[in-house]
């Protein structure tokens, strides 16, 4: 054991070369797993950072500590590389005493007397941190040790000097000390205080505590962003917190003093609670009421051209037509044709009697399941090429055209705000909407959905808040659209003669009424209970397999 505790101390020794760059065999083969971001945040911060990661101790001295840091390590670099970097771009040094590393500027490192050591629990041979170090009988300001009890105190005057050691839960202790070579070790095992906890109960006037002492400590997220705990402790804690994160691996860094710390771990642990989630279930209904009519008459007469047309009368009972909007239709009339002057000329008669009814009813059943708090959308859309922009390049005059892409159909959008008592508000957005384009004949220049003659959307939409009890359902609905159409065409003159202008006129008239429903049922789920097999759709699709006929 003594030789494997002095191969290492040989190691710590060599350490630091004469360039001042770390030089370890243990810290290269430490590879970082993903990206180290240090933004806004102290040298020793960073340190203490890496001492606990690497195990370690770098201790920046009193002239660094304070250097705030920029940058950012790729994964995939040694533990050996970030130290080296953030000594190339700062200007800094390192060399090794003892068994602890000390960072300091390149010109700023003094050959005086340092003292160093470590501090240990008596008894568990573990080192203990926050161990506050005062030189009684100096000006030098009181140190607490940092990571594995390691400490260091450098720039002191050579003399003979009172060091003591103290720690809540410990009992304190003191060191007569003489400084009379450059590096003085002082390793300090302190004792615990068995009957610390029952005299802070009873005589808590006789215990002090410094919570001046500036401390770090990292905390990892499990449900929150960092940003969002990094905006609620700057507002809450001002300047009395520095607060710095490393996003990729959800940890956030807070450096103050020691009662601001343990009020931010208190708040933060609050926030950074499991988060609910909720399913929204609904039913969305679009009913059409739609009624056509074309009643009247059509009078076509062919001069002086070759027809083939033969004197007929046709009649039709409900067959096939087209009305724009609505589709294949049935309708009725009379066609009469008389041909005249040796078929040169050719009167058409036609009696329109039409009248059409359409019923249509779009249904839509979305399930989304949404965290609370956040946005879910749900789409049953068609997405169609409704025009192009057009682009053009100076520099070589080239002309590129870029599509314009816009959807219609189904959309839900919802934001769930879980409530005390169960109660759920919801931010809903529901739309319903179609294409109305203008289609051109196939292999036309044109043809499909995009075309220069364009078309329409139409579409209803709802945007309202409610608020709703776990497991309630409500309906929305009430959106009624009406249109009436009438297009009314005549002969001039002979559309106005009292009795006789029925038979020169032609009328169509269309009524369309339309209206939205909409269900919705909201649950908070728990997903230690929730049932995977009471799914309505994983219930059709069991019955569909067990179907199969091969």
């Amino acid at each position: 054991m003594l030789k494997k505790y002095l191969i290492l101390l040989i190691m710590f020794f060599i350490c630091y070369n004469i360039h001042g760059k770390l030089d370890n065999k243990f810290l290269k083969e430490q590879i970082l797993t993903s990206d180290i971001i240090f933004e806004d945040i102290t040298l020793e911060e960073a340190l203490s950072i890496i001492s606990k990661e690497s195990g370690f101790s770098f201790i920046p001295n009193n002239d660094t500590k304070d250097i705030f840091l920029d940058i950012t390590i790729p994964s995939g670099e040694s533990m050996e590389s970030v130290i080296n970097t953030i000594l190339e771009i700062y200007n800094l040094k390192i060399s090794s005493i003892g068994k602890i590393f000390l960072v300091s500027q390149k010109n700023t490192l003094k050959e005086n007397f340092t003292l160093f050591g470590k501090i240990t629990s008596k008894g568990y041979n573990y080192g203990v941190d926050n161990v506050k170090i005062t030189i009684t009988n100096s000006s030098y300001p009181p140190i607490y040790s940092k990571y594995g009890g390691n400490f260091i105190i450098p720039e002191i005057e050579p003399g003979v000097y009172i060091v003591k050691f103290e720690k809540p839960g410990y009992i304190s202790k003191c060191e007569l000390i003489n400084l009379n070579q450059s590096s003085t070790e002082l390793d300090i095992c302190l004792e615990k205080n068995n009957s610390y906890s029952n005299h802070k109960t009873t005589n808590q006037k006789n215990i002090k505590f410094n919570t001046n002492s500036i401390v770090s400590k990292k905390v990892i997220l499990n449900n929150t962003d960092t940003e969002e705990i990094e905006k609620v402790l700057a507002k809450t804690y001002g300047d009395s917190l520095k607060v710095s994160s490393l996003k990729k691996q959800s940890m956030i860094i807070l450096s103050g003093d020691f009662k601001t710390i343990e009020n931010a771990l208190a708040l933060i642990k609050e926030i950074d609670q499991h988060i609910q989630q909720v399913r929204i279930s609904s039913q969305i209904l679009d009913i059409s009421n739609n009624l056509f009519e074309h009643l009247g008459f059509e009078w076509i007469f062919s001069h002086g051209s070759n027809n083939n047309q033969n004197n007929n009368l046709d009649f039709s009972l409900l067959s096939s037509s087209k009305i724009a909007g609505i589709g294949n239709i049935y309708s009725s009339g009379i066609n009469i044709t008389r041909k005249f002057n040796s078929g040169h000329d050719v009167l058409n008669l036609g009696i329109n009697l039409l009248q059409s009814t359409q019923d249509l009813i779009v249904s839509a059943k979305p399930s989304i399941l949404v965290v609370n708090g956040e946005n879910g959308e749900f789409k049953l859309t068609e997405e169609v090429i409704v025009g192009e922009k057009k682009n053009e390049n100076t520099n070589n005059d080239n002309i590129t055209y870029t599509p314009i892409f816009k959807e219609a159909g189904i959309i839900l959008k919802v934001t769930p705000h879980i409530k005390e008592n169960g109660y759920i508000v919801l931010n809903i957005l529901i739309e319903v909407s179609n294409f109305k384009l203008k289609y051109n004949k196939d292999g036309g220049p044109d043809s499909g959905t995009f075309n220069a003659e364009g078309g329409s959307k139409v579409g209803r939409s709802i945007k309202t808040t409610i608020k709703m009890k776990d497991g309630d359902t409500i309906f929305i609905g009430g959106l009624k659209k009406a249109m009436i159409h009438n297009l009314d065409s005549q002969v001039p003159f002979f559309g106005t003669l009292p009795m006789l202008k029925f038979l020169f006129k032609n009328e169509g008239i269309s009524h369309e009424m339309t209206d939205i429903y909409i269900k919705l049922k909201v649950d908070i789920v728990d997903n230690t209970t929730t049932n995977f097999d009471k799914d309505e759709l994983h219930k059709r699709i069991e019955n569909i397999t067990n179907n199969r006929i091969y």
